[in-house]
């Protein structure tokens, strides 16, 4: 039994004032998520030529930022609009690609680490909750540092954890226990049902 083959987990976390953007915590876990047969959405990598977020682009738009702030201590605010207009333009395929991969997702993993300013995690945080799914938080400063705002949902505490290994903990034990203690927010579906007879050489 392996109630979680097949599905897909959005890694939601800190991308734009991370030395790595993000990549090493993302490529740790995803290695476990394979071995549980979880496909993995991972913004760093995404799987899609649209919307790609690396380090060009935050040079870019720090660089973008920079020449705005110059702008509008000179006064020339057209000239500063049209920088932030650049930021829009880059920006939204990247929104726009992120938010479709939290709408595919099936349970969405969130980390937090207060040490840097935090945005868009937490409006795909909030899109998944709306959206009845499962998140799973760890917060690198430990579990009584996660803001107050992501207890938001009663009893959604048994899936916040201090390190990775109580994460992978949770999700083998989702996996394969008999019995999974789910909140009313883990839905497992059937996948023979979904895809008949093609649906074990599709997660085999």
């Amino acid at each position: 039994m392996n109630r979680l083959k097949g599905t897909l987990a959005y890694l939601a976390g800190p991308m734009d004032e991370v030395p790595d953007l993000g990549r090493d915590w993302r490529l740790e876990i995803q290695e476990f998520l394979w071995s549980l047969g979880v496909g993995v959405l991972n913004p760093c990598d995404k799987p899609t030529e649209l919307g790609k977020e690396d380090e060009d682009l935050q040079r870019l738009t720090l660089l973008l930022r920079a020449d705005a702030e110059d702008f509008e201590a000179q006064g020339k605010i057209e000239m500063a609009d049209a920088c932030y207009e650049q930021i829009e333009e880059l920006m939204n395929p990247i929104v726009s690609v992120d938010f479709a991969m939290v709408d595919r997702a099936g349970f969405i993993i969130l980390y937090v680490d207060k040490d840097y300013h935090m945005c868009g995690s937490y409006s795909e945080e909030t899109l998944a909750v709306l959206q009845k799914k499962p998140v799973i938080i760890c917060c690198k400063q430990g579990k009584w540092c996660i803001p107050n705002f992501l207890f938001k949902r009663k009893g959604r505490h048994k899936t916040m954890f201090s390190n990775w290994k109580q994460v992978r903990e949770y999700l083998f034990s989702v996996a394969h226990d008999e019995e999974v203690d789910d909140l009313g927010v883990w839905k497992f579906f059937d996948y023979e049902k979904v895809y008949g007879k093609n649906s074990e050489s599709i997660y085999s």
